[in-house]
């Protein structure tokens, strides 16, 4: 199980370093931002409280992403 659940964020981890992980969050909010929101927008009107609240707590993840990936290895 181990394998499974902790295998693919660690092979991830192992392959990149904390610059491009930083990078990946922070194009992944500016996506959720500026594609994702005006995709979802026609739902707003029948759940708007939830529509807002999930695409508030999804950019606020990613940005949050961005600021705690701690750099490990030395950078240039």
């Amino acid at each position: 199980m181990n394998r499974y659940f902790f295998g693919p964020p660690d092979w991830f981890a192992a392959c990149t370093d904390a610059r491009l992980r930083r990078a990946i969050a922070f194009w992944l909010a500016i996506f959720t931002t500026f594609v994702l929101v005006p995709i979802t927008w026609p739902v707003k009107d029948s759940v708007g409280v939830l529509w807002a609240l999930s695409m508030l707590a999804l950019i606020l993840a990613c940005f949050a992403m961005t600021a705690a990936e701690t750099p490990v290895e030395t950078e240039d």
